[in-house]
């Protein structure tokens, strides 16, 4: 396990926690490039990583009900906490394949990738997904990982004292 500097520039001391080794920080407000707008809004912030679990949950695309062969799901914004005013949300960001002429390639998600790194960014459709549950979308993983922080404490690191519990050594 190697742990991964994040938005709060920690290190192997002084971080919360320890990423995954696949784990790349996400923006908490928006999967496009919008920044946390400051502690005025969010108590906690932080990064998130979710696997697919490929041996017995469905492809993201499957389970929302895209053709694979012509979407590929880029990004998504979860907003799973239900309130009086607002009910639990799901955002997906799609990269058309075909709009990419990435059509009947091997590996689409790669493809994908290897279009970002030439075009600086990549083209998608942001949908509102109503009909599938955050709950299902967790379902299909392997594995999740999120490491939060009072957001009022900016970059300061943490510096861990003591360990108990579970993962205590």
């Amino acid at each position: 396990m190697t742990y991964q500097r994040n938005n709060h520039g920690g290190t192997p001391e002084t971080d919360c926690a320890p990423m995954p080794e696949t784990a790349v920080p996400l923006p908490p407000t928006d999967s496009t490039t919008a920044p946390i707008e400051g502690p005025a809004f969010y108590d906690w912030v932080g990064a998130a990583a979710l696997e697919e679990d490929i041996a017995e949950g469905l492809p993201m695309e499957q389970l929302v009900g895209l053709s694979p062969d012509r979407w590929i799901i880029v990004a998504m914004d979860i907003h799973p906490v239900r309130s009086r005013n607002r009910d639990e949300e799901l955002r997906l960001y799609l990269a058309d394949l075909e709009q990419l002429n990435l059509v009947d390639v091997a590996d689409p998600r790669r493809a994908v990738a290897d279009y970002a790194m030439r075009h600086g960014t990549v083209p998608v459709h942001r949908v509102s997904v109503g009909h599938v549950r955050v709950g299902e979308v967790s379902a299909q993983m392997k594995r999740a990982y999120v490491c939060l922080r009072l957001s009022l404490l900016g970059d300061h690191p943490l510096q861990v004292m003591s360990e108990s519990g579970p993962r205590a050594v």
